[in-house]
């Protein structure tokens, strides 16, 4: 992993390798290509590895994003309710819903707000 993939703490960047095929995780928001999603999952969510298919919990269809390096200390992402994620690119808006399948396990999942 190079450097520029690393955040300061050694956390690595959720950050999208291409511009082309990119997909956004429906839970958290958080943006990267589809080969990204199916090879490493979601950095925030990974539970949501466990569903296999990505086209269950990530879509195509967002609107807009912000990048947040830093998220504890940048007011862009406590603006965007983001202050507790991995460093990454976001996407602002989701639409879309996530299969019934994944839905059904997550309500037992403690860290699921339901968004």
């Amino acid at each position: 992993m190079s450097d520029d993939e690393v955040g300061g703490e050694g956390q690595a960047y959720g950050v999208p390798q291409s511009l082309k095929r990119l997909r956004c995780c429906m839970r958290c928001y958080l943006i990267k290509t589809e080969e990204q999603f199916r090879n490493e999952g979601c950095e925030n969510c990974p539970t949501m590895r466990q569903f296999g298919d990505i086209n269950g919990w990530t879509t195509t269809n967002f609107e807009g994003f912000v990048a947040i390096m830093r998220p504890g200390e940048s007011w862009v992402s406590r603006w965007n309710k983001k202050a507790r994620v991995s460093p990454g690119v976001y996407s602002i808006k989701v639409y879309g819903e996530m299969s019934q399948d994944v839905m059904d396990e997550l309500q037992g999942d403690a860290g699921y707000d339901g968004e």
